[in-house]
């Protein structure tokens, strides 16, 4: 949970070539409903599919106990239509609890995703459908002349009401992708370690789904952990993002600097959809699977000979998908990725409570370079921020500007890098980020509630 802190805080910030020949998608035709959960993730992946070669949104429903709450949901993407120039899509959402059960996402979690069409600065969209998120799936299901293809990636919650409802709706249904679940791997949610929460907020309706007869894909953890989140794929961003699309993702990224520095973010629904358009990008195996309902691994995606067959993917082509991901938001141009560029280590830094010490040297080099970080168990959050200063700015300006730091960039001051404790226990990690010829700092921080600058560092001299 204390990751959340640190990610809300830059989150409020966001007001804002010749290469190889361009990567095709492999499959075509495809009938698309997107049920989603409206994060961040969610804008990522909507972009995608509605430029997708071959793919034909039809419907976005809106997962009612997902990230976003209903109305502030479909604000956003109705919003996400206007810019792509597709306001004939229709947009409605379902109920606000899981069919069973009462586990919720996060609240720090739902207020970013209430407020991303005003922090994404989105065009006003058009009116949402008249009917419900189960009713709209269901009648576009119905409408589909072949059969439809579905893009799942928050809770099941609504095709599992429309599934139990309507049984026969399978054999309108080419493949349901799911982004959710944990096989192999741990899961993301902190009171349940082993389930991740798209999975773990309706276990219910995800076992409707699975063992409703309907072909299912699973994209879990599993085969997102291999599409980090990094300063590699913002630099793919920063040079590439001519279309609308791409530079809202680009914006997205570039004013939020923890979502590829923490190293505890993926792309995990641009991935899935990406494997919609592309199988050959994951690595795809026959499983039968099965979610935990009740007692202490509630919410636990397990693979299980009591289970349903489905298809999951267990790994996936990190390089081959950004490459394809930003080919597509990019109207289909051939983009060319920056080269990975060594990192140099340039010391370690220690925090625990409200006690924190830098070992390294006071000149580094610029480019790239890595700190180790070592944080004992507390009773709050905190963090580090990495700042660079312009010229002529220092530690004297950092304190008198207090703790107005903690809210990230000024016209003289950057975050470069953000490191947020995850547990009230010892972690080692490593946090890294570019430096250019500056000074910078490292503000100790505590978080949130009130946010302190409880010591600042530095300078570091970057020649």
């Amino acid at each position: 949970m204390k990751t959340r802190c640190f990610a809300l805080i830059l989150a409020i910030l966001l007001v804002a070539c010749k290469g190889a020949a361009p990567v095709q998608p492999a499959e075509s035709g495809r009938y698309v409903v997107i049920d989603a959960d409206m994060g961040k993730n969610s804008v990522m992946e909507i972009l995608y599919l509605l430029q997708a070669e071959g793919v034909d949104v039809k419907a976005i429903t809106v997962a009612g106990d997902g990230e976003a709450h209903c109305q502030p949901g479909m604000r956003t993407a109705l919003g996400l239509l206007a810019l792509t120039g597709n306001e004939d899509i229709p947009v409605a959402c379902g109920r606000e609890k899981p069919l069973k059960g009462d586990f919720t996402f996060p609240q720090i979690f739902r207020a970013g995703a209430d407020n991303l069409a005003e922090i994404l600065e989105l065009p006003a969209g058009g009116e949402p459908s008249k009917m419900d998120a189960v009713a709209l799936l269901t009648s576009v299901i119905e409408a589909a002349p072949n059969k439809a293809t579905l893009f799942a990636e928050g809770p099941l919650t609504n095709l599992g009401e429309a599934l139990q409802a309507r049984p026969d709706l399978v054999d309108k249904i080419e493949m349901v992708y799911i982004m959710g679940g944990a096989l192999e791997v741990p899961g993301n949610v902190e009171e349940q370690p082993s389930a991740e929460w798209n999975i773990y907020v309706d276990p219910y309706a995800a076992n409707l789904v699975f063992a409703s007869g309907a072909p299912v894909t699973l994209i879990p953890l599993d085969a997102t952990n291999h599409a980090p989140a990094t300063e590699h794929s913002f630099r793919a961003f920063e040079q590439n993002h001519s279309t609308p699309a791409a530079k809202v993702i680009y914006n997205l990224m570039r004013n939020n600097p923890s979502f590829y520095q923490s190293g505890e973010n993926y792309f995990w629904d641009p991935l899935a959809a990406a494997i919609l358009t592309d199988p050959s990008l994951g690595t795809i195996e026959a499983l039968k699977v099965e979610v935990e309902e009740s007692g202490a691994e509630i919410g636990r995606t397990r693979v299980s000979e009591q289970g349903s067959l489905i298809q999951a993917a267990t790994s996936a082509d990190s390089e081959r998908f950004l490459e394809l991901f930003l080919s597509v938001l990019n109207g289909g141009v051939a983009v060319e990725l920056p080269a990975i560029e060594e990192v140099v280590k340039i010391g370690s830094f220690y925090i625990s409570g409200k006690t924190c010490e830098y070992n390294g040297p006071s000149v580094i080099p610029a480019g790239r370079v890595s700190l180790d970080i070592s944080a004992k168990p507390q009773e709050f959050d905190n963090g580090l921020i990495v700042a660079d200063v312009d010229e002529g700015k220092g530690l004297e300006d950092l304190i008198a500007r207090g703790n107005d730091n903690c809210l990230g960039p000024s016209p003289w001051s950057q975050p470069l890098g953000i490191y947020a404790t995850t547990d009230k226990k010892e972690e080692q990690t490593e946090l890294v980020f570019t430096v250019q010829e500056k000074s910078i700092f490292l503000l100790c921080t505590s978080c949130c509630e009130p946010c302190e600058n409880f010591e600042i560092l530095g300078p570091i001299e970057v020649k």
